[in-house]
């Protein structure tokens, strides 16, 4: 699809501002005519949607604040405007090729590297359950959504040339923006995991692990059958392992025990939080190859390896054995369906608002009837075009200083308030039964001393 561009100030890419013109210009001393010219915005069109609102949108000067504060402020109706148009800010812009609308994965799906990120997915997941209400370990398809490491294997699969880093932080943002918690020691494993499935071509921060455990991982991701390799700069790093590991294999009832006294002699050998982390993960893997099914051990071990869980799945995924297609109920096979959809900024968006629209609403209250959420409490916020995050969205009206919503006020709740409005209906009663009497009854003249020296 060919897009008719177009350099457009804002009342013509939304019409006639409804707080404009409401007002004669003043004529006293301090009154101007002078004005001063309207920013353009770059647009693009498509040639059969003559006289609706363009698919995508570039603010000049790449000032999204402005941009949006504008449309709030003087077009209420039509905000937000990321939920009907692609409005692109300086980062986002690089995932727009105007002569090429259409957005098409590669067609490999679920490979080896998409695989390996994942299976982090599994551990980053399991390792944010152990502090949430339910507390229930193994992940499902709608917590995998919301994780880190679909968002980069969604970003890789759409935008391969795209730093995924930038991803990664737009993800924090959101998090931060709508409260949600945020696991610095998930995010940093989740980067390595990702950055080793890259080839290196996506580095994270230098010297969380050693380079050559690093190229080894970098090995590992890219070849089915290198996990020799990988073991072998383990065993480099941790000496003591090399009688132990040769246990590990043996019978599976024995295999627990070994896995323990490997753990032991990580944390006695320490190479730093990071590395002992991932060593620990490899070696629960060797328990049941590709299963996932001993992540109940390492969550008793979070205090001393607090990252082993996201390295657990990363192996786990990356195992010969592994089944993609029927591991968890197929839960695999339909993540690795969503990464591969294709995208087209040729139709409209899909979500509720993007991350860079929130950011500005959010400064000032906002209500629920204004953002039009998918779901009450939640809403789908585009961090890249195509790549939208269901993310808890608490309203102003909703939030705890505000009122209570009648919602709340049902069931069990109206009908102890029902009951507690009845008591004191009838201890006032009462009070006021009793008072008459005492009204209607003089006490004799004779009793009254000895009633004030009662």
């Amino acid at each position: 699809m060919n897009f008719e561009t177009g350099l457009e100030p804002i009342s013509e890419i939304l019409g006639p501002s409804l707080k404009a013109g409401s007002k004669a210009p003043s004529a006293d001393l301090f009154s101007t005519t002078l004005t001063t010219p309207a920013r353009l915005h770059r647009t693009f069109r498509s040639a059969l949607g003559a006289g609706q609102l363009p698919l995508v949108v570039i603010p000049g000067e790449f000032d999204l604040d402005d941009f949006f504060a504008t449309v709030a402020t003087y077009y209420p109706s039509q905000s937000p405007l990321t939920a009907h148009v692609y409005v692109l800010g300086k980062d986002v812009v690089k995932c727009f090729d105007s002569t090429q609308s259409n957005v098409v994965p590669d067609g490999r799906g679920l490979n080896r590297s998409q695989t390996a990120r994942l299976g982090a997915c599994l551990g980053e997941t399991a390792l944010a359950a152990i502090n949430s209400v339910d507390g229930v370990l193994n992940p499902s398809y709608s917590t995998c959504k919301r994780s880190l490491s679909y968002t980069l294997a969604r970003t890789v699969a759409l935008y391969p040339s795209f730093d995924a880093n930038q991803a990664a932080d737009r993800w924090d943002r959101l998090r931060r923006l709508t409260g949600l918690p945020v696991s610095q020691v998930a995010v940093r494993a989740v980067r390595i995991v990702h950055a080793a499935a890259s080839n290196g071509s996506a580095r994270p921060d230098e010297g969380v692990i050693a380079e050559q455990l690093r190229s080894a991982l970098e090995t590992h991701m890219a070849a089915p059958n290198a996990g020799d390799v990988l073991q072998h700069v383990i065993l480099e790093h941790y000496p003591g392992l090399r009688g132990i590991v040769s246990e590990i294999d043996g019978p599976f009832d024995a295999r627990m025990n070994v896995f323990m006294k490997a753990v032991e002699e990580i944390q006695r050998a320490t190479r730093g939080s990071e590395t002992d982390s991932l060593a620990v993960g490899y070696f629960c893997n060797r328990i049941l190859p590709g299963s996932f099914a001993h992540g109940k051990v390492l969550t008793r071990l979070v205090e001393f390896f607090p990252s082993a869980l996201v390295w657990y799945g990363a192996f786990c995924s990356t195992s010969p054995s592994f089944d993609a297609r029927n591991f968890g109920n197929g839960l695999f096979a339909k993540l690795g369906r969503d990464i591969s959809q294709p995208f087209s900024f040729a139709q409209r968006p899909q979500c509720d608002l993007s991350l860079d629209e929130l950011e500005v609403l959010m400064r000032a209250p906002v209500r629920t009837d204004a953002i039009k959420p998918i779901q009450q409490r939640i809403a789908a916020v585009a961090l890249l075009p195509g790549i939208d995050v269901l993310s808890r969205f608490i309203p102003n009206e909703d939030s705890p200083s505000g009122k209570e919503p009648p919602s709340i006020k049902s069931g069990v709740y109206d009908e102890r308030l029902t009951r507690a409005t009845q008591l004191l209906d009838d201890a006032a009663s009462l009070l006021h039964d009793l008072q008459s009497g005492r009204e209607r009854i003089t006490p004799p003249v004779s009793n009254s001393k000895r009633q004030r020296k009662r």
